[in-house]
């Protein structure tokens, strides 16, 4: 899959082309995984893996049939540069001594190239010196031997930039659309149950109805304003509204879990049921847009702010993340002794459980690693920080009006001070999120 491996270079020294090796086995991975990683940048998938990896398609001397591998690539203005390791094992490269044209796939883009094997410096050195900046662990792994293969652009059109998205005007049309039909989808919900009085009826008791009629407002007059506000920044070409959707789509998913597992069904009256095609398409969409919209995010358009970044990562993320999952401490032992005490847990264990679930198992290690990728400046880490404040800055007010309308509805299980802590930590994890979100919405073209 990789032609990267490399030794320092002596520029001194002139490069000469390998002889073939027949005895030998060729090296790299398993054909299936080249396969595999063929087939996710041919796709839609392509920025999982496109910032590092190329496809080039040449055509063999000798049959005539195109032959295609994934290799790692430096960018050098317009040009890339390829280094091909233990070259005497491999053979697709020997189709481009001198010179040939070739096919390379960027970033989703199928480009016509020259490709040039480098033999002489200061040609080959100045190249060598690009990939080993691009990629600094392969630093004393190159050998003399180690081919190294410019590819140059045959047309006029301007190479797309790393981590480029895929055609613009279609993936933010769909994105939008996703996103108006999440806030319609959100009002309906809202619309049909408790909140208004509405015609659905869920399988739950006194509290979790009255945690349902926060939840729904939270939806209708927060969630729901805030997609359309994403869908509109999307249009408008804004990289703001793509990582709002990152927060949206993670609470929609995170939230329809709860709408499906966690009423008593056949313990119950209600007809909630009915609404389980809507919910299981909500679940899906938030989820589905969550993820486009993260293979869209450009890391390198992003303000690049490391020290905040530290901040966020070594202190306020955690202790934000201790505020939010320390309480499952005290929760759990209660619910895993023998007779259950707690009235909350007693009002509905199977929400209990989803929700400890889906905390526990998704959202706190989701948040530790991007504590841990802030830390270590990784590139992914700052996507995750706009997905994980923004699932906190709005779970939070949703939990906040939960306990709210419980005290409202003067709840048997409501008690003012829970409901007063709920509010300032729903109201702290909002304020975070519009710290981190601002500077994005501020009317300036990115």
């Amino acid at each position: 899959m990789r032609a990267t491996v490399v030794h320092p270079y002596e520029p001194s020294a002139s490069a000469t082309i390998p002889a073939p090796n027949r005895r030998r086995p060729a090296v790299g991975p398993p054909r299936w995984v080249n396969r595999l990683v063929i087939r996710i940048l041919r796709s839609s998938l392509h920025p999982l893996l496109g910032r590092a990896l190329a496809l080039v398609t040449v055509t063999g001397r000798r049959t005539g049939k195109p032959i295609t591998v994934p290799v790692m690539y430096a960018r050098r203005g317009e040009d890339l540069v390829v280094l091909v390791a233990h070259a005497a094992r491999k053979r697709w490269w020997r189709n481009l001594e001198g010179s040939a044209d070739v096919g390379v796939t960027l970033h989703g883009r199928r480009l016509g190239m020259r490709a040039t094997v480098l033999t002489q410096d200061p040609e080959r050195a100045e190249a060598l010196r690009v990939y080993l900046e691009r990629f600094p662990k392969a630093h004393g792994q190159v050998a003399a031997t180690d081919v190294v293969v410019r590819f140059s652009p045959t047309t006029v059109h301007r190479l797309p930039a790393t981590g480029a998205k895929r055609p613009a005007a279609r993936s933010a049309r769909r994105l939008a659309a996703g996103l108006i039909a999440l806030a319609f989808g959100l009002a309906c919900v809202s619309l049909l149950g408790p909140l208004t009085g509405g015609p659905v009826e869920y399988h739950v008791g006194e509290t979790l109805r009255n945690q349902t009629i926060g939840l729904d407002a939270v939806s209708l007059f927060v969630i729901a304003p805030l997609a359309l506000l994403a869908a509109t920044l999307i249009m408008r070409g804004r990289i703001a509204g793509r990582l709002l959707t990152l927060g949206i789509g993670a609470y929609t998913a995170y939230m329809f879990v709860q709408y499906v597992v966690g009423p008593e069904y056949l313990s119950r009256p209600g007809d909630n049921q009915l609404l389980f095609p809507l919910y299981l398409a909500l679940f899906s969409l938030g989820w589905i847009l969550a993820l486009a919209a993260w293979l869209s995010v450009d890391v390198e358009k992003l303000p690049a702010t490391p020290r905040r970044n530290r901040l966020l990562g070594r202190v306020v993320l955690p202790v934000f993340a201790f505020l939010a999952f320390s309480r499952y401490l005290p929760a759990l032992a209660d619910a895993m002794s023998v007779h259950p005490a707690d009235p909350g847990y007693a009002a509905g264990p199977t929400f209990f459980w989803a929700i400890a679930l889906l905390d526990l198992g998704v959202f706190l290690p989701a948040t530790a690693a991007t504590c841990v990728g802030l830390a270590r400046r990784t590139a992914w880490a700052s996507k995750a920080l706009y997905l994980v404040v923004g699932w906190f800055g709005l779970v939070g007010p949703a939990v906040a009006a939960m306990a709210i309308a419980m005290t409202v509805n003067h709840d048997p299980n409501a008690t003012m001070a829970g409901a007063v802590s709920m509010t300032v930590l729903g109201l702290a994890f909002a304020a975070l999120a519009v710290a981190l979100y601002r500077p994005l919405l501020r009317p300036r073209p990115e």
